[in-house]
């Protein structure tokens, strides 16, 4: 069986991000506390954009970028980035990084990285201003308050006060903080007065961290989406959306791009004008706004990213990917494995080359990650039932390849 046809990215992220700039995704654990706990997975998320970066340079680890993977991604018709600088260790991810600052390139960020490389003419986009667009206590300054779930701003020193908005209503408690977030990671979904007390104790363990409490109506929601956009010197692009998936409430678990559940034009509307004030505020680069409509047809806004969102690879390379097997749908699919990396690979190659897999991040396994690999990237299909179908058969692809 040879290679995949060739899948062309809607945009490449040297389209999207301006001139010798250069994409660092290492970050540490102190800068991502919210989101990541695992070392290995601060590593992990470098090879997230491998596909996407056109001519733009890519700092990432060599877990993430051997040849083996390379290979794969050529062969599921995908060609890797060109430009790419391989680290091995957090100090060696700095001294790669500071090698392109002294040529006077900028780097490129998705949580911020380690203080040595903060330097404000170094980076595309302050850490200051990045933590203040993604802290949700700033929430009300972006998005017009119609757009807003109906809510109550809790100050850290007022967790007494978690029971008396809404008594006896199911609600949203979400930590504000400065900086990262990510995944529901901060986010506590209370049906009852017992998990409120539950969320106030969660939420006093962290108290010194927080720059407020976020209460918010839990809504009758339809769909929810994540939007992404690009926003840069010359306005903001619109580059897709994805649905999200959960598997309790406000706790995703994935994303689907399907031609019957897009967000209408009202949605992307609200997005493009919050991106449009971040923009005049400084921010350049992607984000990812969670954006829902209610089962009456209200939007609202429950979450702005501003930084690539999980769903950005499947977002850019959506329509490339059902086109070329003349597909429809898009979901986002991924396993950790045990083991090295090259079993499931092996196994997973025939689903590759015939453009049923699209590959967006792999990882092989080290000492770090305890022996265990990641792969992730979507399936692509014609319908739900096919991408159950496919999913349950990647499963049992990488169920044989351990045996």
């Amino acid at each position: 069986m040879s290679a995949a046809a060739p899948i062309v990215p809607a945009a490449c992220f040297s389209e999207l991000y301006p001139s010798r700039t250069v994409f660092a995704p290492r970050s540490t654990l102190e800068r991502v506390c919210w989101v990541l706990h695992e070392e290995f997975r601060l590593d992990a998320l470098t090879g997230l954009t491998l596909g996407l970066m056109g001519d733009m340079p890519l700092i990432c680890h060599q877990s993430v970028a051997t040849p083996m993977i390379l290979d794969f991604f050529r062969e599921s018709g995908l060609p890797p980035a060109r430009q790419l600088t391989l680290y091995q260790t957090e100090t060696d991810a700095i001294v790669r990084a500071r090698d392109h600052l002294r040529r006077g390139e900028r780097l490129v960020y998705v949580y911020p990285p380690p203080p040595e490389l903060e330097a404000p003419e170094g980076l595309l986009v302050p850490v200051p201003l990045y933590n203040w667009l993604n802290d949700k206590a700033n929430l009300g300054e972006l998005v017009a308050d119609q757009y807003l779930p109906p809510n109550r701003l809790l100050a850290p020193n007022e967790l007494a006060a978690l029971p008396e908005f809404r008594p006896g209503e199911p609600v949203f408690v979400k930590a504000c903080h400065s900086g990262a977030c990510g995944a529901g990671k901060d986010v506590r979904f209370c049906p009852d007065a017992d998990s409120r007390a539950q969320a106030g104790a969660w939420l006093s363990a962290r108290q010194a961290t927080l720059s407020g409490v976020r209460v918010e109506a839990a809504l009758d929601m339809g769909s929810c989406w994540c939007l992404s956009l690009a926003i840069g010197e010359a306005g903001v692009r619109y580059l897709g959306a994805a649905v999200q998936l959960f598997g309790a409430p406000g706790q995703q678990t994935g994303s689907r791009i399907d031609p019957e559940d897009c967000p209408p034009a009202e949605v992307v509307g609200i997005a493009t004008t919050i991106a449009s004030r971040a923009r005049q505020l400084g921010y350049r680069g992607i984000a990812g706004f969670d954006v829902g409509l209610t089962l009456g047809g209200r939007a609202f806004v429950f979450d702005l990213n501003f930084r690539i969102a999980a769903s950005t690879p499947q977002v850019l390379l959506h329509d490339a990917a059902v086109d070329r097997i003349e597909g429809r749908i898009t979901e986002s699919w991924s396993s950790l494995c045990q083991g090295e990396l090259a079993p499931a690979l092996e196994r997973l190659l025939p689903f590759a080359r015939s453009g049923r897999f699209v590959p967006t991040r792999l990882s092989e396994a080290t000492p770090a990650s305890a022996g265990r690999s990641l792969v992730t990237g979507m399936i692509v299909g014609g319908s739900k039932a096919d991408l159950i179908d496919l999913g349950a058969k990647l499963q049992r692809a990488l169920i044989a390849a351990k045996q």
